[in-house]
């Protein structure tokens, strides 16, 4: 009799339990969560590196444009929290040659460290060095603890710290 009992609720319990249902739900829940906070971080970290790019080359791109006397100028960067301006012989900022770069929302330039607490580093013709020479750290707004460190030496040369 108990054999029988069985085996008759057996023929009605066909698919799956509301805990088990929840069960697969949360799971899939957690998995998801991980995935996305992962994505989440490999985006910050390829979005600082694409600003970080940027700004080392908009420097070099001033230093170029003044090693080879473009206009008979020569040519800076103003570097400001959020974005970097290339600019012709002294910045001014209504002038029509200057070329503006705005970082993304979620990178900020939290330090500049150049010599004179200048935010301009100007480079010179024919030698394409530069007396505002330091540091621009860029960072990411909501993890300052993620950074990149540009460094620019007194002969003009640009790059990254490591």
């Amino acid at each position: 009799m108990l054999f029988s009992f069985l085996s008759e609720n057996s023929k009605y319990r066909k698919g799956f339990t509301l805990i088990e249902l929840i069960l697969v739900l949360a799971i899939f829940a957690l998995l998801t969560t991980a995935s996305i906070s992962n994505l989440s971080a490999y985006r910050n970290k390829q979005v600082l590196n694409g600003e970080t790019s940027q700004v080392l080359s908009m420097l070099s791109q001033a230093r170029s444009q003044t090693l080879d006397s473009k206009s008979q100028l020569s040519y800076g960067v103003r570097i400001n929290t959020d974005r970097v301006i290339l600019f012709p012989t002294s910045f001014a900022s209504s002038t029509s040659g200057n070329e503006e770069y705005v970082l993304h929302h979620s990178v900020a330039i939290t330090n500049t460290s150049l010599t004179g607490g200048s935010l301009d580093v100007l480079f010179q013709r024919l030698t394409g060095e530069t007396s505002n020479y330091g540091t621009i750290r860029v960072s990411l707004i909501s993890d300052p603890n993620q950074y990149h460190i540009i460094s620019i030496n007194q002969t003009g040369f640009v790059g990254l710290q490591n």
